[in-house]
């Protein structure tokens, strides 16, 4: 039907007429969107077929595979008479071998990228914490002027974390923004059959927020507390 709806319309098996009630969902498998399904029982009328030649099914879990498979042999054992043991009596194909493969693969993936994240946070935090530090030395004579003046320890403190927290949230976001147009730019490579489409999880984001944040401020506090901390008179005399 190309780009027409194809709901209501009809389609022809063997001469035989059928009616599309409902259309699947895009799924990036290809082979699937060739796929067409008609009712059990009509396809027994048409064709004969009285019996139901394999099954397919899910395990929620790929690890209870075997747990599983053992289950279905007894379930069909007990109903056709057949020993459960005896694993000629049925052919059956485990596909979540593979599946445990990439669960396990992409598990050590996933560890590898924690604490290569973790180690960028705290290499980050040293950076900034450096860069705060470098500018308290650089900014003493406005910080003893203002000390002079009666700015209180806690407004010297504030205005120290504050510029270290927005140059943590501006790192951030430029991350957030460069993962944002990665995910956009993936679908122009063709790969979703093969790993999926990325996208960007609500949870991790506001995990990875609140981390940066908790660097960011343990970063400025000391260079903060340091500049708080400045005798004036020292300050001006040098």
């Amino acid at each position: 039907f190309k780009d027409e709806p194809a709901i209501g319309k009809n389609i022809y098996l063997n001469n035989v007429p059928f009616l599309v009630v409902g259309v699947m969902t895009k799924t990036p498998q290809k082979w699937l969107s060739k796929r067409a399904f008609i009712p059990a029982s009509v396809f027994s009328q048409m064709f004969g077929t009285r019996y139901v030649s394999y099954i397919i099914y899910q395990p929620k879990e790929p690890r209870l595979s075997k747990y599983i498979e053992k289950k279905v042999y007894t379930i069909l054992g007990n109903k056709y008479k057949f020993d459960p043991e005896d694993r000629e009596a049925i052919f059956m194909w485990d596909s979540t071998e593979f599946e445990k493969t990439f669960f396990y693969f992409f598990l050590g993936f996933k560890i590898f990228l924690f604490i290569a994240g973790t180690f960028s946070v705290i290499v980050g935090g040293i950076g900034v914490a450096n860069i705060m530090n470098v500018n308290v030395e650089d900014r003493k004579k406005e910080i003893g002027i203002k000390i002079a003046l009666g700015a209180k320890k806690r407004f010297i403190m504030a205005q120290f974390i504050f510029e270290t927290l927005l140059i943590v949230f501006i790192g951030g976001i430029t991350g957030f923004f460069i993962s944002y147009l990665i995910i956009r730019f993936f679908p122009f490579l063709k790969l979703e059959e093969y790993v999926g489409n990325p996208t960007i999880s609500f949870t991790v984001a506001t995990i990875a927020t609140s981390i940066l944040g908790s660097v960011g401020f343990i970063a400025g506090y000391l260079p903060a507390r340091k500049a708080s901390n400045l005798n004036p008179i020292e300050v001006l005399r040098d």
